[in-house]
């Protein structure tokens, strides 16, 4: 096995995360959280609420862009619009009110407008104030005391503002803070909330920074906090200011919790995000024991937070029903919860833009209870980890075993797990405003098990059966073992399958069903009715394959100055083994150049087809022994078909399997051999339009020479356009025209239509005529012949190569055994092949067993990258097809 970069289990959640972060869900169900009133608004961006001293009259402060919206939202059932104030400056964002004030912040020309809300119903703006910036806008404002605090998001410098507003005639900045945590992303102030001397500050793609403002001339650094993908983009602390809430304003951003009981090291101690969907969150304010979160398409959610290490959802609402849960940055700008009536408002980005008037029916989380003890002793068990399996919940047992886990409704598996003792997993029902006490659990020693069978291991058999194998633990009560599979095609959901004796060490899967393919995990059991903890599990396809391909290879050892190709990376093997590494082949090593065995039908019916370069011929006689020759002109005899790839070279190294005879490479050819070729292929002659460019008296020699074994067989045809080719280099040639004659087959034909294949690749400094792959093919009738390929390689690109070998085999019905993206050649594309893909991705590790960098492009785009993981992955588990071939 290579490293890896991650572990399988971690490639499982890392694709249940991308699914849910990818999915196109419906919108989730509104609960314990109904609708008052909506009002349509254009332009709705932040929202607060403000509570006249004077008439307890409840107002609605909307941001609309270009004015500030007075709502008197006191009776939800007749809510009315009292006022609307223009923004001074462009793009009005966010509004605080401060005793009888409100305070807004535009983006642009002015970062404060103060309003007078002395009377709401005639509210007006008494004065502004810019910043220094490049806009003399804010971003946010936040106010606790006769300080207001801006986020300067968006106007450079982006440092976070402290502004005395006790004279708002006269408001002066005290003083600015900036993180000292690099990003490669914004580094700007963005929202705050600041609770007596503290502020916490969301600076985006630079976390959060926690500082001591207790001199707000000097703010003093107590921790600068970021996180991977950070972008926080608000905080909000726990009223008792032992935790704070952050929320990260991107696709699959969040809300987390922060420990910061400790404030110079916080620590998040959980997160929450809405059930498989991947809206975006925007802001989280805390009333009490309740987070309420801005969600954008998502709406609104409420959370109980009594317990902030759990923080359980409670209400929800779809504020943008037109969005869908995904639906990026439409839907709920802002939440506001602080009304004394207990009215909730909410104001919507879009989908549709406005205000929501929402009321809360008070829910709390439900809570499972229970207690943990030894099974042989039933002293209790502390420290038991309790994970709610499906969510981030989790608790542990205390010093007296008893524990406490927070649920909203539904059905949960719990699952009870600690060092010593052998992980037990319950059912249970959760119900808000509930609890649920499940007694006592008993934890089982893990000193009960039997040890879990060592080396596990699948193997399949050529015939299509399954053969497990396993080393039996050194326990001497085993009763046997227990064999768990999944459904053909499954790779996760396993059930009990069969079992073997305790004396047992494989097990013989049968089945004859091609291309099933099945995972297996085993366990041991002992005389006391224990079993052990299951084995890693192993699996594949069954093999019911048919003949197989035999590649023949000698050039490494016979032929040494052919082991490499001018132009390929490596020697003939290693690119004929890279050209079938979907198929099913077994290889023919002729260290000693010799054939020992003879041809009999049972050899051709298990390797019908041989491949073969046609260097292997290129060698005097003298050379090779009877048996190589004899080798290949009995299995074509006997029904054999070969894939011949050749290449030109001034003296064509293929005179064996054609007529065309040189008795200067071939002295001890004779005529016997023509007769078995010509016997073999059916036909007379096969011509093949060579050009040698040495001279004139060595093509005539070559065709004295053949004519001289057999008078009969007509001269060597030349294809002209190469002669016109080369003549300027060699002096000039002899034409030789086609030959009129019966029965003849041509390899190149003098019309391009009669070719098979043909590929166009060139390669740098190759001519357009040595540029292409041409196939042609002939099938005798005792059902031997060839299929013969033309130079691909000397001038040719591999892809285009391989192309022609792919049609060719295809051409001839041989089906591919291995489909693409199987990496480990087992039949099947699984989480194994993942894990080979991961590694080539981000390691630059080539898989095992016959590298080809090409087959990691699985989206035919030319190029290996992490979008051919997305596309393994949804194959391997939804099983989406592949894009292409």
């Amino acid at each position: 096995m290579p490293k890896t970069l991650f572990r399988q289990g971690h490639f499982v959640l890392f694709f249940l995360l991308f699914l849910l972060s990818h999915s196109n869900t419906d919108a989730r169900p509104n609960f314990n959280i109904d609708s008052l009133a909506f009002k349509p608004i254009g332009g709705t961006e932040g929202c607060w609420g403000y509570v006249d001293s004077a008439t307890n009259k409840e107002y609605a402060l909307i941001c609309a862009n270009t004015r500030l919206e007075i709502w008197d939202v006191t009776k939800p059932e007749s809510t009315r619009l009292v006022q609307s104030v223009p923004a001074t400056g462009k793009d009005l964002k966010q509004v605080r009110p401060y005793l009888n004030y409100a305070y807004a912040v535009n983006q642009q020309d002015s970062a404060l407008q103060i309003i007078d809300l002395t009377d709401p119903e005639n509210a007006y703006t008494l004065a502004n104030y810019a910043t220094q910036s490049n806009h003399g806008g804010a971003h946010t404002v936040h106010i606790d005391g006769h300080y207001a605090y801006l986020g300067m998001n968006g106007n450079s410098p982006y440092s976070w503002r402290v502004i005395d507003i006790s004279d708002p005639y006269q408001l002066q900045q005290r003083s600015q803070y900036m993180t000292s945590q690099p990003s490669a992303g914004y580094m700007q102030s963005h929202d705050s909330y600041v609770k007596g001397d503290t502020a916490y500050i969301a600076f985006l793609s630079s976390g959060f920074s926690i500082v001591d403002i207790s001199n707000k001339y000097i703010p003093r650094k107590i921790a600068d906090v970021i996180y991977p993908n950070a972008f926080t983009h608000n905080c909000w602390p726990t009223e008792d200011g032992r935790y704070l809430f952050t929320t990260d304003e991107l696709s699959g951003g969040h809300l987390r919790v922060w420990d910061i009981r400790g404030p110079t090291n916080p620590v998040q101690v959980a997160e929450w995000m809405p059930p498989g969907i991947a809206s975006i969150i925007h802001n989280v304010q805390v009333k009490g024991n309740y987070a309420y979160i801005s969600y954008y398409a998502d709406g609104v959610v409420i959370l109980d937070i009594e317990d902030p290490t759990q923080p359980i959802e409670v209400g929800h609402y779809d504020t943008a029903p037109q969005a869908g849960p995904s639906g990026g940055y439409a839907g709920c700008w802002d939440f506001f919860p602080f009304f004394p009536s207990g009215t909730l408002l909410a104001s919507n980005y879009s989908s549709p833009p406005g205000m929501w008037l929402l009321r809360f029916n008070g829910a709390k989380a439900g809570q499972i209870k229970g207690r943990v003890v030894n099974f042989l002793t039933g002293d209790p068990v502390p420290d038991v980890s309790i994970r709610m399996l499906g969510t981030p919940r989790q608790s542990k047992s205390d010093s007296s075993g008893n524990f406490l886990v927070r649920t909203d409704s539904g059905t949960f598996r719990l699952e009870f797990s600690s060092a010593d003792f052998i992980p037990e997993t319950l059912t249970v029902a959760g119900r808000l405003n509930d609890t649920t006490d499940l007694g006592t659990i008993e934890l089982k020693p893990v000193s009960l098990l039997p040890a879990t069978p060592a080396d596990f291991s699948f193997q399949p058999e050529q015939g299509g059966n399954i053969t497990l194998a396993w080393r039996r633990p050194p326990d001497t009560n085993l009763a046997g073992f227990r064999i768990y599979r999944t459904a053909p095609g499954d790779t996760a959901s396993f059930a009990l399958f069969d079992s073997a004796g305790p004396g047992e060490s494989t097990y013989v899967d049968t089945g004859s069903v091609p291309g099933e393919r099945f995972f297996y995990r085993i366990a041991a059991v002992n005389s006391s009715g224990f079993t052990s903890f299951l084995s890693p599990q192993v699996g594949g396809m069954r093999f019911v394959f048919g003949p197989k391909l035999l590649l023949v290879d000698r050039t490494a050892y016979c032929t040494p100055y052919l082991k490499r190709y001018f132009f390929a990376p490596d020697s003939f093997y290693n690119f004929h083994a890279r050209m079938l590494r979907r198929f099913d082949f077994d290889t023919l090593v002729l260290d000693d150049c010799t054939v020992r065995f003879a041809i009999s039908p049972a050899f051709v019916a298990r390797y019908p087809y041989i491949v073969l370069h046609s260097s292997e011929f290129y060698t005097p006689l003298a050379h090779d022994n009877a048996s190589f020759l004899s080798f290949f002109t009995d299995y074509l005899k006997a029904g054999g078909k070969l894939l011949v790839e050749a290449q030109w070279t001034p003296l064509q190294p293929n005179p064996v399997l054609l007529c065309a005879y040189n008795s200067v490479l071939l002295p001890n050819a004779t005529a016997e051999i023509w007769d078995t070729v010509r016997s073999a292929f059916g036909f007379d002659c096969l011509y093949y339009p060579l050009v040698h460019i040495l001279n004139n008296s060595t093509v005539q020699q070559g065709f004295a020479g053949a004519q001289s074994k057999r008078p009969a067989y007509p001269h060597l045809t030349v294809d002209s356009a190469r002669v016109d080719y080369f003549a300027p280099t060699t002096g000039g040639f002899t034409r030789y025209p086609y030959p009129t004659l019966p029965n003849v087959g041509y390899l190149i034909g003098r019309d391009s239509a009669e070719n098979l294949y043909a590929f166009n690749s060139l390669l740098g400094n190759s001519d357009e005529k040595h540029g292409k792959a041409v196939a042609k093919k002939h099938i005798g009738p005792n059902g031997g012949g060839f299929v013969w390929f033309d130079f691909p390689l000397y001038y040719m690109k591999e892809d285009s190569t391989k192309k022609a070998f792919h049609q060719a085999l295809a051409d001839l019905g041989v089906p591919e055994t291995f489909p693409k993206g199987d990496f480990d050649r087992d039949g099947v594309r699984t989480i194994e092949d993942v894990t080979y893909l991961i590694n080539w991705i981000f390691l630059g590790e080539p898989f095992p067993i016959i590298f080809d960098a090409s087959e990691t492009d699985l989206n035919c785009d030319g190029q290996s990258s992490p979008a051919d993981l997305v596309r393994l992955l949804l194959n391997v588990f939804p099983g989406q097809p592949l894009p292409c071939n």
